[in-house]
Protein backbone atom coordinates (compact mmCIF):
# COMPACT_ATOMS: atom_id res chain seq x y z
CA UNK A 1 0.00 0.00 0.00
CA UNK A 2 1.51 3.20 -0.99
CA UNK A 3 2.14 6.23 1.48
CA UNK A 4 -0.61 8.39 -0.43
CA UNK A 5 -3.06 5.80 -0.58
CA UNK A 6 -2.82 5.32 3.34
CA UNK A 7 -3.51 9.49 3.41
CA UNK A 8 -6.49 9.04 1.31
CA UNK A 9 -8.01 6.01 3.54
CA UNK A 10 -7.19 7.83 6.51
CA UNK A 11 -9.13 10.70 5.67
CA UNK A 12 -11.91 9.03 4.45
CA UNK A 13 -11.95 7.00 8.18
CA UNK A 14 -11.59 10.26 9.40
CA UNK A 15 -14.73 11.85 7.15
CA UNK A 16 -16.79 8.73 8.15
CA UNK A 17 -15.60 8.93 11.94
CA UNK A 18 -17.12 12.52 11.87
CA UNK A 19 -20.32 11.38 10.24
CA UNK A 20 -20.75 8.94 12.82
CA UNK A 21 -20.18 11.12 15.64
CA UNK A 22 -22.45 14.05 14.28
CA UNK A 23 -25.37 11.51 14.00
CA UNK A 24 -24.50 10.16 17.65
CA UNK A 25 -24.48 13.69 19.69
CA UNK A 26 -26.98 15.83 17.40
CA UNK A 27 -30.09 16.09 20.20
CA UNK A 28 -32.81 14.20 19.44
CA UNK A 29 -36.10 17.02 18.45
CA UNK A 30 -37.48 16.06 22.16
CA UNK A 31 -34.42 17.17 23.73
CA UNK A 32 -34.59 20.69 21.56
CA UNK A 33 -37.13 22.92 21.34
CA UNK A 34 -37.53 26.92 19.71
CA UNK A 35 -39.13 29.29 21.73
CA UNK A 36 -41.34 31.99 20.35
CA UNK A 37 -38.88 34.10 20.66
CA UNK A 38 -36.55 32.38 18.60
CA UNK A 39 -34.01 31.30 21.06
CA UNK A 40 -33.20 27.50 21.13
CA UNK A 41 -33.42 25.35 24.52
CA UNK A 42 -32.00 22.34 24.61
CA UNK A 43 -31.86 19.56 28.10
CA UNK A 44 -28.52 18.93 27.64
CA UNK A 45 -27.69 16.39 30.62
CA UNK A 46 -29.77 15.05 33.31
CA UNK A 47 -27.27 13.10 35.89
CA UNK A 48 -27.29 11.70 39.57
CA UNK A 49 -25.22 12.22 42.55
CA UNK A 50 -23.41 14.42 44.06
CA UNK A 51 -20.58 15.70 40.88
CA UNK A 52 -21.81 16.68 37.98
CA UNK A 53 -20.02 17.42 34.75
CA UNK A 54 -21.36 18.27 31.11
CA UNK A 55 -18.97 19.88 28.06
CA UNK A 56 -19.67 22.04 25.64
CA UNK A 57 -19.20 22.81 22.34
CA UNK A 58 -19.04 21.93 18.56
CA UNK A 59 -19.36 18.26 17.62
CA UNK A 60 -15.67 17.01 18.14
CA UNK A 61 -14.82 19.13 21.06
CA UNK A 62 -18.12 17.63 22.85
CA UNK A 63 -17.43 14.25 21.75
CA UNK A 64 -13.33 14.47 22.82
CA UNK A 65 -14.44 16.72 26.12
CA UNK A 66 -16.32 13.72 27.65
CA UNK A 67 -13.40 11.29 27.67
CA UNK A 68 -10.61 13.47 27.99
CA UNK A 69 -10.10 15.08 31.74
CA UNK A 70 -10.61 18.74 31.97
CA UNK A 71 -7.51 20.58 31.43
CA UNK A 72 -6.89 18.40 28.22
CA UNK A 73 -10.70 19.13 26.76
CA UNK A 74 -10.32 23.06 28.02
CA UNK A 75 -6.94 22.75 24.99
CA UNK A 76 -8.95 21.83 22.55
CA UNK A 77 -11.39 24.34 23.27
CA UNK A 78 -14.44 22.48 24.64
CA UNK A 79 -16.42 23.99 27.87
CA UNK A 80 -16.36 22.19 30.58
CA UNK A 81 -18.88 23.17 33.13
CA UNK A 82 -18.86 21.53 36.96
CA UNK A 83 -21.98 21.36 39.77
CA UNK A 84 -21.62 20.24 43.05
CA UNK A 85 -24.24 18.75 45.72
CA UNK A 86 -24.09 17.89 49.30
CA UNK A 87 -25.53 15.14 48.83
CA UNK A 88 -26.89 12.99 45.90
CA UNK A 89 -29.41 14.72 43.62
CA UNK A 90 -31.17 14.97 40.35
CA UNK A 91 -28.78 17.40 38.11
CA UNK A 92 -30.76 19.04 34.37
CA UNK A 93 -27.98 21.14 32.39
CA UNK A 94 -29.95 23.33 29.88
CA UNK A 95 -28.54 25.20 27.32
CA UNK A 96 -29.95 28.39 25.38
CA UNK A 97 -28.96 29.61 22.22
CA UNK A 98 -29.94 33.37 20.60
CA UNK A 99 -29.78 32.71 16.68
CA UNK A 100 -30.81 35.81 15.91
CA UNK A 101 -28.26 37.81 17.24
CA UNK A 102 -25.15 35.85 17.89
CA UNK A 103 -23.72 39.42 19.60
CA UNK A 104 -26.03 39.01 21.99
CA UNK A 105 -25.94 36.40 24.83
CA UNK A 106 -29.05 34.06 25.11
CA UNK A 107 -31.83 34.48 27.69
CA UNK A 108 -30.50 38.28 29.10
CA UNK A 109 -32.35 37.95 31.56
CA UNK A 110 -33.74 36.28 34.76
CA UNK A 111 -32.60 32.40 35.33
CA UNK A 112 -35.50 30.20 34.79
CA UNK A 113 -37.48 28.42 36.93
CA UNK A 114 -37.37 24.44 36.49
CA UNK A 115 -40.24 22.14 37.54
CA UNK A 116 -39.86 18.08 37.24
CA UNK A 117 -43.29 15.58 37.43
CA UNK A 118 -43.86 12.03 37.57
CA UNK A 119 -45.99 9.63 36.49
CA UNK A 120 -48.30 10.57 39.50
CA UNK A 121 -48.56 13.88 38.92
CA UNK A 122 -46.33 14.87 41.77
CA UNK A 123 -44.29 18.49 41.03
CA UNK A 124 -41.32 19.15 42.32
CA UNK A 125 -39.66 22.41 41.62
CA UNK A 126 -35.66 23.49 41.38
CA UNK A 127 -33.85 25.74 43.37
CA UNK A 128 -33.16 28.39 41.13
CA UNK A 129 -30.40 28.47 38.50
CA UNK A 130 -27.53 26.66 40.90
CA UNK A 131 -25.02 27.49 37.96
CA UNK A 132 -24.79 30.00 34.69
CA UNK A 133 -22.42 29.97 32.41
CA UNK A 134 -22.27 32.50 29.37
CA UNK A 135 -20.26 31.79 26.23
CA UNK A 136 -20.96 34.49 23.32
CA UNK A 137 -24.29 33.96 22.27
CA UNK A 138 -25.03 30.83 24.38
CA UNK A 139 -26.10 30.59 28.07
CA UNK A 140 -25.95 27.22 29.86
CA UNK A 141 -27.72 26.99 33.63
CA UNK A 142 -27.70 23.93 35.79
CA UNK A 143 -30.70 23.15 38.65
CA UNK A 144 -31.13 20.97 41.18
CA UNK A 145 -33.98 19.90 43.05
CA UNK A 146 -34.51 19.38 46.89
CA UNK A 147 -36.45 15.96 46.37
CA UNK A 148 -37.00 14.23 43.18
CA UNK A 149 -39.59 11.38 42.71
CA UNK A 150 -38.36 7.57 43.26
CA UNK A 151 -41.27 6.15 41.09
CA UNK A 152 -40.75 7.29 37.87
CA UNK A 153 -38.79 5.76 35.19
CA UNK A 154 -39.65 8.90 33.17
CA UNK A 155 -39.70 12.59 33.80
CA UNK A 156 -41.77 15.01 32.34
CA UNK A 157 -39.64 18.65 32.80
CA UNK A 158 -40.87 22.10 32.26
CA UNK A 159 -38.10 25.11 31.95
CA UNK A 160 -39.90 28.22 32.67
CA UNK A 161 -37.76 31.79 32.02
CA UNK A 162 -39.30 35.18 32.50
CA UNK A 163 -38.28 38.16 30.35
CA UNK A 164 -38.36 41.07 32.45
CA UNK A 165 -37.64 43.20 29.58
CA UNK A 166 -40.71 42.58 27.27
CA UNK A 167 -42.30 41.31 30.38
CA UNK A 168 -43.05 37.62 28.90
CA UNK A 169 -43.55 34.23 30.09
CA UNK A 170 -41.52 31.25 28.24
CA UNK A 171 -42.15 27.79 28.33
CA UNK A 172 -39.94 24.76 27.08
CA UNK A 173 -41.35 21.04 27.55
CA UNK A 174 -39.25 17.68 27.80
CA UNK A 175 -40.14 14.55 28.77
CA UNK A 176 -36.39 12.07 29.67
CA UNK A 177 -35.42 9.15 31.53
CA UNK A 178 -34.79 9.29 35.03
CA UNK A 179 -31.34 8.43 36.14
CA UNK A 180 -31.87 8.54 39.97
CA UNK A 181 -32.86 5.04 42.08
CA UNK A 182 -35.91 3.91 42.26
CA UNK A 183 -37.45 2.58 45.04
CA UNK A 184 -41.15 1.69 46.63
CA UNK A 185 -42.33 3.89 49.74
CA UNK A 186 -43.37 1.62 52.82
CA UNK A 187 -44.19 4.63 54.65
CA UNK A 188 -47.99 4.63 55.02
CA UNK A 189 -50.17 8.20 55.18
CA UNK A 190 -52.30 8.64 57.95
CA UNK A 191 -55.66 10.48 57.35
CA UNK A 192 -55.68 14.33 58.06
CA UNK A 193 -55.85 16.23 60.54
CA UNK A 194 -53.08 14.92 62.81
CA UNK A 195 -51.66 16.31 66.06
CA UNK A 196 -49.05 16.64 68.14
CA UNK A 197 -48.59 16.97 71.76
CA UNK A 198 -45.78 18.58 73.14
CA UNK A 199 -46.64 19.44 76.59
CA UNK A 200 -49.78 22.29 76.57
CA UNK A 201 -49.04 23.15 73.16
CA UNK A 202 -50.73 21.20 70.29
CA UNK A 203 -49.27 21.04 66.83
CA UNK A 204 -52.20 20.27 64.33
CA UNK A 205 -51.87 19.78 60.91
CA UNK A 206 -55.30 19.91 58.94
CA UNK A 207 -55.22 19.59 55.38
CA UNK A 208 -52.86 19.66 52.56
CA UNK A 209 -54.11 20.59 49.24
CA UNK A 210 -52.69 21.55 45.54
CA UNK A 211 -53.89 24.30 43.10
CA UNK A 212 -52.72 25.76 40.51
CA UNK A 213 -53.46 29.43 42.29
CA UNK A 214 -50.30 30.74 43.97
CA UNK A 215 -50.45 31.95 47.05
CA UNK A 216 -50.90 36.08 47.14
CA UNK A 217 -46.94 36.61 47.88
CA UNK A 218 -46.39 34.36 44.50
CA UNK A 219 -47.23 35.05 40.90
CA UNK A 220 -45.60 31.90 39.30
CA UNK A 221 -48.74 30.75 37.77
CA UNK A 222 -46.90 28.00 35.83
CA UNK A 223 -46.55 25.91 39.07
CA UNK A 224 -48.68 23.58 40.70
CA UNK A 225 -49.00 24.45 44.29
CA UNK A 226 -49.11 22.59 47.51
CA UNK A 227 -50.38 24.52 50.54
CA UNK A 228 -50.39 23.10 54.24
CA UNK A 229 -52.29 24.14 56.66
CA UNK A 230 -51.29 24.12 60.78
CA UNK A 231 -52.65 25.20 63.45
CA UNK A 232 -50.90 25.83 66.78
CA UNK A 233 -53.10 25.87 70.21
CA UNK A 234 -51.46 26.43 74.13
CA UNK A 235 -54.68 25.13 76.61
CA UNK A 236 -57.11 24.50 73.79
CA UNK A 237 -56.26 28.28 72.76
CA UNK A 238 -54.64 30.29 70.22
CA UNK A 239 -51.40 30.98 72.03
CA UNK A 240 -50.25 34.24 72.56
CA UNK A 241 -46.46 34.15 72.47
CA UNK A 242 -45.62 31.01 70.31
CA UNK A 243 -45.43 31.29 66.69
CA UNK A 244 -44.47 28.48 64.08
CA UNK A 245 -40.86 29.59 62.35
CA UNK A 246 -40.48 27.42 59.70
CA UNK A 247 -41.79 24.20 57.81
CA UNK A 248 -39.47 21.19 57.04
CA UNK A 249 -40.82 18.09 54.74
CA UNK A 250 -38.37 14.79 54.96
CA UNK A 251 -39.53 11.97 52.61
CA UNK A 252 -38.77 8.24 53.09
CA UNK A 253 -35.58 8.57 50.86
CA UNK A 254 -34.30 11.43 53.96
CA UNK A 255 -34.57 14.22 51.55
CA UNK A 256 -35.14 17.11 53.20
CA UNK A 257 -37.38 20.40 51.54
CA UNK A 258 -37.85 23.65 53.33
CA UNK A 259 -40.98 25.27 51.69
CA UNK A 260 -41.67 28.97 51.53
CA UNK A 261 -43.72 29.46 55.14
CA UNK A 262 -46.18 32.48 55.48
CA UNK A 263 -47.80 32.95 58.79
CA UNK A 264 -51.16 34.61 59.35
Amino acid sequence: MTFSRRIVITITLAIFLLAAMTLALKPPPANEQILSDGTIVRLGQISYGKNHRYVTGNVAQRFAGRILPDKMAKAIGAKVHLATNATDKLFFFVEYHNQKNTQEPARWYSPAALIVSDVLGNEFVGNGAMYRSRTGSNLVEGFNIPMESHLSENLKIRVCPYDYVHQSNYTAYFTAKNPGPRSVSQWSAKPLPQTNQFGDLQVIFLDAKSTNAPPEAHRDHMRTWTCMHVQILQNGLPPGEVRANGVMVTDEAGQTYQPSFVGF
